[in-house]
C-alpha cells in the first residue's frame, strides 16, 4: 500500500491515524512508518489519542517506543504525561520504559528552559503548583524505578534521570 499526501491535510491524517488504532490489522512496520508520519502533527487532539492509545495498546513493543517517541513534543499535555508514567509503570518491556523516561525528562527540560526565557510576571508563574505537582509524580515515578525495576539498565537510567532533573525539584 502506498499513500500520498501531506501529514497537514486532515484526510491524511485520518488515514495514518486509523492505521495505528487498528494495530492488530496491519503490519509493524507500517505502524511504525504512520507513527513517524504522525510525529510532525502530535499536537492535533485527535493524532495524539491515536499516539497514546498504541503507546498503551500495541502489542509490539517498537510500536509503543515509537509512539511515545512520537509524543515528545506534547509531552508536557496531562494525558501524554499520564501515558508517559503509565508506561514507565506497567510496560513490560525495558526499552519501552527507557523511552518513556527520555521523554519525560526530556519534556521537563523544555518546560524549565521556556520558563526561564519567559517573564517573571507572566502566566508561567501561575501555574506552577500544578506544574510542581506533576514533576513530583514524575520524580516519585522515577524513584520508584531505580529502586525497583528489574532491568538494570532502567534502574541506571531512572537514576541518571533523576539527577538531570534534580536542581530543577530544588527551585
Amino acid at each position: 500500500m502506498v499513500l500520498y499526501g501531506n501529514v497537514q491535510d486532515s484526510d491524511m491524517r485520518r488515514v495514518l491515524t486509523y492505521v495505528v488504532e487498528n494495530g492488530e490489522r496491519f503490519d509493524a512496520g507500517v505502524r511504525l512508518d504512520c507513527l513517524e508520519a504522525l510525529k510532525a502533527v502530535s499536537r492535533d487532539q485527535q493524532v495524539r489519542q491515536a499516539l497514546i492509545a498504541a503507546a498503551r495498546k500495541d502489542q509490539n513493543p517498537a510500536v509503543r517506543m515509537k509512539a511515545l517517541e512520537s509524543l515528545r513534543e506534547a509531552a508536557s499535555d496531562d494525558d501524554v504525561r499520564q501515558a508517559l508514567l503509565d508506561a514507565l509503570e506497567n510496560d513490560s518491556n525495558p526499552g519501552v520504559r527507557v523511552e518513556a523516561v527520555n521523554v519525560l525528562v526530556g519534556s521537563l527540560q523544555h518546560r524549565e528552559s521556556e520558563e526561564m526565557a519567559a517573564d517573571a510576571t507572566t502566566a508561567v508563574q501561575a501555574d506552577r503548583p500544578e506544574e510542581a505537582q506533576s514533576v513530583e509524580r514524575v520524580v516519585r515515578a522515577l524513584e520508584q524505578l531505580q529502586h525497583r525495576d528489574p532491568s538494570r539498565y532502567v534502574r541506571l537510567r531512572s537514576a541518571a534521570a533523576l539527577r538531570q532533573i534534580g536542581p530543577r525539584e530544588v527551585q
